[in-house]
């Protein structure tokens, strides 16, 4: 299927995004996926994430959507493989950290009605979420509070999509052989240390 691997970066942390565009590079090169990274303030992003998302869905049949605090930990594993049988139009992670249901800086679309549904139900929720920067991920709460079986959104089990560096959360904490590696929930200055040592090692700078 035509991919396209996504990231978006703006001014504020422009030199995290650089240092992980090469992994993302090398992520999409493994696997034939197009790579764009665009500039783009996160607090748009994620107000409205769906309206950017069919844009591109216009020419390709899967997006991934990814954050520059993500690392591909696992570059042999392909966007196919953890979507496996689930021809639902969204997928996306579930998280045990800071509260949230579900974590944004992973997300697989997949062109269709039902990618088309799940993006018009969480637009509807706008006015419910407000103008909060997180306004998309609060929107994927309230739907997977709602039904977590939803029709169009698969909600990915924990360390399937993502994993943490956070020793303390051992059902999401990071182990060899998983998909990604997310660096949620700090500075960049101390996000862009941490993404560093594991680029260089190959193992997390715990939290």
């Amino acid at each position: 299927m035509k991919t396209l691997i996504l990231q978006t970066h703006s001014s504020v942390n422009e030199a995290l995004y650089q240092l992980t565009l090469s992994n993302h590079v090398q992520y999409a090169g493994k696997h034939g996926y197009d790579m764009l990274q665009i500039n783009m303030p996160y607090s748009f992003a994620m107000e409205d994430w769906g309206v950017t998302v069919q844009k591109f869905l216009s020419f390709y049949e899967v997006v991934f959507t990814v954050g520059s605090d993500v690392i591909f930990s696992n570059m042999e594993t392909s966007l196919d493989e953890l979507c496996g049988d689930n021809l639902k139009g969204i997928h996306i992670s579930l998280e045990d950290t800071g509260g949230s249901a579900v974590n944004a800086d992973t997300i697989i679309w997949r062109a269709g009605e039902s990618c088309d549904r799940a993006i018009n139900r969480i637009r509807a929720l706008k006015d419910q979420v407000g103008a909060h920067p997180w306004g998309m991920q609060h929107a994927f709460n309230i739907l997977y509070a709602q039904n977590p079986n939803d029709p169009d959104i698969d909600f990915v089990p924990l360390r399937k999509m993502q994993s943490v560096p956070i020793a303390s959360k051992p059902n999401s904490a990071w182990k060899k052989g998983d998909f990604s590696i997310h660096f949620l929930a700090e500075d960049n200055e101390m996000k862009y240390k941490r993404c560093k040592y594991f680029l260089e090692t190959g193992s997390p700078l715990w939290r």
